[in-house]
């Protein structure tokens, strides 16, 4: 994958500003926000597998919210996000579906061999 965008190297202050109009002039319909007290940090980087564009965002504790009219104002409606968190919590609220996950919570219980 190809680095568009890193955080590293610039001021702790400026980092989610910038990051955030980056995501803005990729054309992504996402309003995004930071809360957290630590410094942000961000990476964004692209690739082209076959006729599919591939972009991995990787970021501390931050919050996108989006909705289907921002979606269909920026001409990606039928787009696909895969959320695939390393550490940490993510939740996803769609119409009035909720769905919560944390990679850190044991998974599902797996049959051992005599049960």
């Amino acid at each position: 994958m190809q680095s568009i965008f890193a955080t590293k190297g610039l001021h702790p202050r400026n980092r989610f500003n910038i990051r955030r109009d980056m995501v803005a002039a990729q054309g992504l319909p996402m309003a995004l926000s930071y809360g957290a007290e630590k410094p942000f940090e961000a990476r964004i980087e692209a690739a082209r597998i076959g006729s599919l564009d591939v972009a991995r965002y990787a970021q501390n504790a931050d919050t996108g919210e989006t909705t289907p009219a921002k979606s269909r104002r920026y001409g990606n409606d039928g787009g696909l996000l895969v959320a695939l968190p390393l550490t940490g919590a993510i939740s996803s609220l769609q119409n009035d579906r909720c769905k919560a996950a944390d990679p850190e919570a044991p998974g599902p219980r797996q049959p051992s061999g005599g049960e």
